[in-house]
């Protein structure tokens, strides 16, 4: 059953299909048919087709390049900027290619236009109008497998797992043979704790594209998720040997390890992945998995010292998300006050001051920062700064309809009710963020203190059955104490 958050969401974005971009030249396109492409070049056509096709592939450095030669061949192609900057680890450069791409979709066609709006505007935390424009592109579109594959992915990328599955069954159902959409699927099955049809999907999957390392990569990332470490490790590896450069299951394996309490194994392969990182954006974010062992390890010394590096280099590159990351996840475990204060604050100092965040990415963070403040502040008895923290994402989370922020704002209302011991006010909020292991782990806490052990119950199983790479993931272990929460 679909709960009242996601009721809430998918009433923004209604369910259609997704998009084939137009392979004649101009917009000589079928009406309703095909999406057209608005260049005279040939050679930018076919290097953003190629483009396209490194995207289903999960192979987004190859894609990057594709867009850039389509691009050099035609400046004004408005689709090959909005692409190049998607899954764009460069800030600066998302920012300026979408703009680019804003500006030059005044001369594309309208459906190129609905594209911009929705994939721009998505970054840009212009949700209300990303959706709708969505909405309007794949009803105009409806047998568009390929846009149906992006808006189920973006879903995936949103925690919106019901909706992504929507979208993702719908597009196999037009191609019942579409890779990317099978791939995108099992993510969206995994995230809905269906890992029987996840890794059915991936089996159609890998037989449709032997040898290509993503197919082994995603059956490692849902092996892990699953809880099966060993199986993960055996299919990163796997994916390795197929491409040796294949950058995502190289941050598995330290992700697979980590979980598996191997740290100092886990290090050296996030050291490995980031000496291949192909942004420094990707690189700080894998040193900072790379600092979390620390943390797996019960070292919080050398865990502080591993994120304040990760913060002070961040800081020198003008890289404002990664900075007020490892901001925040120092003050959602230090256990003074004053270093509390002192975290949280530079963390909303950096998503502030930073101008390289895009909107998107500013909002989710900062969602995700009140949420950790107002919990933790209640622990240390700040009530003023709980409440405030609470009204502050409460207000986002009525004016931007985006799914992480929707879930920050439950997590953090239940989790400070919880920590006020108002178990039964506490569990209908934390029951719209089961989907965070620490919002999971204060949900099992409250079925129990309430007398719901039936309940209780249910939750540990669920949470024994999915596993993260997360300071979240660790911090419900902890709060757990390993009574109900499997190490």
């Amino acid at each position: 059953m679909m709960n009242r958050l996601m009721t809430k969401l998918m009433c923004y974005a209604v369910l259609a299909a997704p998009c084939a971009f137009a392979t004649g030249s101009g917009q000589e396109a079928t009406p309703e048919k095909d999406i057209p492409l608005t260049t005279s070049s040939d050679v930018a056509r076919r290097a953003f087709q190629g483009g396209l096709e490194n995207i289903e592939n999960q192979q987004s450095k190859r894609a990057h390049v594709d867009f850039r030669s389509a691009v050099r061949a035609d400046s004004n192609f408005a689709l090959a900027h909005l692409f190049l900057a998607y899954d764009n680890g460069n800030p600066a450069e998302e920012k300026a290619e979408l703009q680019k791409a804003r500006t030059l979709a005044a001369n594309a066609s309208k459906p190129e236009q609905m594209l911009v709006e929705w994939m721009a505007g998505s970054r840009e935390g212009k949700m209300v109008p990303a959706i709708s424009a969505l909405n309007d592109v794949t009803s105009a579109y409806p047998e568009d497998k390929f846009l149906l594959f992006l808006a189920g992915r973006w879903m995936v990328q949103q925690q919106n797992y019901e909706g992504a599955q929507r979208f993702l069954e719908r597009a196999v159902t037009i191609d019942p043979n579409y890779p990317a959409a099978l791939n995108e699927l099992a993510y969206a099955y995994a995230g809905n704790r269906i890992f029987d049809k996840a890794f059915e999907a991936l089996d159609k999957y890998a037989k449709l594209l032997p040898g290509e390392p993503n197919t082994q990569d995603s059956y490692g990332e849902i092996s892990l998720k699953a809880g099966r470490f060993e199986q993960a490790v055996e299919h990163y590896k796997k994916a390795l040997e197929y491409d040796s450069t294949f950058v995502w299951s190289q941050v598995g394996l330290g992700d697979s390890y980590m979980l598996m309490g191997k740290e100092q194994q886990a290090r050296a392969e996030y050291a490995k992945a980031a000496a291949m990182a192909p942004s420094d954006g990707d690189r700080l974010t894998w040193q900072l998995q790379s600092a979390l062992t620390y943390m797996f390890a019960h070292q919080h010394e050398s865990a502080d010292d591993a994120f304040t590096k990760v913060a002070e280099e961040a800081s020198s590159l003008h890289i404002g998300k990664q900075e007020a990351m490892a901001h925040r996840l120092m003050s959602a475990y230090d256990p003074d006050l004053p270093g509390f204060l002192r975290h949280t604050a530079d963390a909303e100092s950096a998503l502030k001051t930073r101008s390289d965040i895009s909107k998107s990415d500013r909002d989710q963070e900062m969602a995700l920062l009140l949420k950790s403040r107002a919990v933790r502040a209640a622990e240390f008895g700040r009530t003023d700064m709980a409440n405030e923290s609470l009204k502050k994402l409460s207000q986002m989370a009525e004016s931007i309809p985006d799914n992480v922020i929707q879930q920050a704002n439950e997590g953090a209302q239940g989790g400070v009710l919880w920590v006020q011991k108002k178990y039964a006010e506490a569990i209908p909020h934390l029951e719209e963020d089961q989907g965070n292991p620490l919002s999971a782990a204060r949900l099992l806490q409250a079925y129990r203190e309430s007398g719901d052990s039936y309940r209780a119950d249910s939750r540990a199983i669920r949470l024994n059955s999915y596993y993260e790479p997360t300071l979240d993931d660790y911090l419900a272990r902890q709060l757990l104490n390993g009574k109900q929460r499997k190490k």
